[in-house]
């Protein structure tokens, strides 16, 4: 089973990986954990590769159900949970946030504010004169997304039009917004193959309708 598009916002810490478990044979990380008396999940790592398998001993054979798309099945439900553990406490995440953040206060002169002291990650931007809400970035599972896996992933809602909305879609970086009204706004996936500036553009066009202006704001340089 293929989990490499964990490694395109994630980078795997060799460190953690030995101190997790992990052994390296030449460029290869292998891991084995014990899922019950007969099943045991298989890991293996490398730069560009991430995948898995469950090994049945008492058949000396692959457990084939874990490759289907089945969220009843505990195996598999088991098995995500360690890799989804191990990618916590074993993988970095790309600074694809923390450069968003930095990219929006510097564009537009404001700061962002977390107003929720028990999510941290969930901040939020607002305008200058009307102080209204124009991107608000939250750290939420992919699976929130309608995407493979409970991996986390950063998103930005921004405020568009609804037919603007309506041709963006495109399930890989653009979504019907989470938690928000998905007639208004849109969920951005932050990730090092988006478009910054095309996302920059979009959120010239939220600031300015938070603004309630036809065009949109000078932005800083």
């Amino acid at each position: 089973m293929d989990y490499g598009y964990y490694l395109k916002d994630y980078l795997p810490d060799g460190d953690k990986l030995e101190k997790y478990g992990f052994a390296k044979e030449g460029e290869t990380w292998s891991y084995e954990s014990k899922l019950d008396d007969s099943l045991i999940l298989m890991l293996t790592l490398t730069d560009t590769d991430f995948t898995a398998k469950v090994w049945d001993k008492d058949f000396e054979d692959e457990y084939l159900p874990f490759n289907f798309e089945d969220s009843q099945n505990p195996v598999k439900a088991r098995a995500e949970e360690i890799i989804a553990d191990i990618v916590k406490e074993c993988f970095v995440c790309l600074d694809i946030r923390e450069n968003t953040v930095k990219a929006l206060e510097n564009r537009y002169g404001t700061l962002h504010e977390a107003p929720w002291e028990d999510d941290p990650y969930s901040i939020t931007f607002k305008t200058e004169v009307a102080k209204k809400w124009y991107a608000i970035m939250m750290r939420i599972t992919a699976d929130r997304l309608g995407l493979k896996g409970r991996n986390l992933i950063d998103v930005v809602n921004i405020k568009l039009m609804p037919q603007e909305i309506d041709s963006l879609i495109d399930g890989v970086h653009f979504f019907r917004a989470y938690h928000m009204n998905k007639i208004h706004w849109i969920s951005v996936k932050l990730d090092k193959d988006l478009d910054m500036q095309k996302f920059l553009a979009l959120t010239d066009e939220s600031y300015a309708l938070a603004e309630n202006k036809k065009a949109a704001h000078k932005t800083k340089k």
